[in-house]
């Protein structure tokens, strides 16, 4: 009774089986969304589910036009050549991927969603994500990137979701996000930014959500309300930040309406009897650099590398500004 109750369970196992499913162990199917997990199922078919797998590489005997792989989890050490062309979404996360050959995804020309968050990728070299007609979100959080070049993320028409989160990202070059039209969320949260150039974020139109909490900005010069998305609808996250609140965030106070929603997002971490204290509620008077004889002078040559250092914002401005000690961070 048992034997043939067993015998009967392998048949239907074997009739039922997804035509051209891999043996690695992935979870395919044709016709239904895959799970991932519990309350994540694909919105794409056909569809393969190759989580933890112990994989290097892409499975064989994929099924025919898969449009959604989840390859997370894994042992891939580099990023895969032999990607399906009907991909659309490709899931990377949690491998051991280190860089991404120009190149890459020149043929993937169907792939809108695209998923390298916790690898090891310290570098993105400009051009790698060029001119992709489909390409709508991009993850590459919690990686080793130091610094995102000019032309890295450029002429992309339909990108609207960018995360780059919890790097080591000190330096954004001027055009890094060049033509990025339909940009919504850029995500810089948890890096090592003390500085923000003129125009990093000025060229993106409908960037409504900019998250900068948790770096190492410190002051804001006068021209920031200039040099960020700052319209009614726009969110910029500037919690976690160690805000230096003395003469050198005085014309920023002073340019302070309440207009813009990132002004109630700045909280005194320095000097010490200032702490936790929004900017908004300080009066620009009490702003005051200790130990400086110069915070009345007007801004010149012989003191503008002083003021460049320690502002947050490398702006060319030429307006009067008090000198200041470099800061050092923590």
């Amino acid at each position: 009774m048992w034997r043939k109750l067993r015998h009967l369970l392998i048949f239907l196992l074997i009739i039922l089986k997804e035509p051209n499913t891999p043996e690695a162990g992935c979870s395919c199917s044709t016709s239904t969304f895959c799970q991932i997990r519990p309350l994540w199922f694909t919105r794409r078919t056909p569809c393969c589910n190759c989580d933890g797998q112990n994989l290097t590489g892409i499975p064989p005997d994929l099924p025919e036009n898969i449009a959604f792989l989840y390859l997370g989890n894994n042992k891939i050490t580099s990023f895969p050549q032999n990607i399906p062309k009907s991909i659309g979404q490709l899931e990377l996360e949690n491998n051991q991927i280190r860089s991404i050959p120009p190149g890459a995804l020149s043929c993937l020309l169907q792939l809108v969603e695209l998923n390298l968050d916790k690898n090891g990728i310290t570098n993105v070299k400009p051009g790698t994500f060029s001119d992709h007609k489909m390409l709508y979100t991009v993850c590459l959080s919690s990686n080793n990137i130091t610094e995102i070049q000019t032309g890295t993320f450029s002429n992309l028409p339909e990108l609207k979701r960018l995360f780059l989160h919890d790097n080591q990202i000190n330096q954004i070059q001027p055009g890094a996000f060049l033509n990025l039209p339909k940009l919504w969320s850029l995500g810089l949260r948890s890096n090592r930014m003390t500085s923000i150039r003129p125009g990093t974020f000025t060229n993106l139109p409908k960037l409504e959500y900019l998250d900068l909490e948790a770096n190492r900005l410190s002051v804001l010069p006068q021209s920031a309300h200039g040099m960020l998305p700052a319209g009614i609808r726009k969110i910029i996250c500037f919690e976690k930040n160690p805000w230096q609140c003395d003469c050198r965030m005085r014309p920023f106070r002073l340019k302070m309406t309440g207009s813009a929603k990132f002004e109630n997002k700045i909280t005194c971490e320095h000097p010490a009897h200032l702490r936790g204290q929004k900017l908004k509620d300080i009066n620009p008077e009490d702003l005051i650099c200790k130990e400086t004889t110069a915070s009345t002078l007007p801004f010149d040559s012989h003191t503008s590398s002083a003021v460049s250092t320690s502002s947050s914002f490398a702006s060319t401005e030429s307006t009067t500004s008090p000198t200041a000690h470099p800061l050092s961070y923590r």
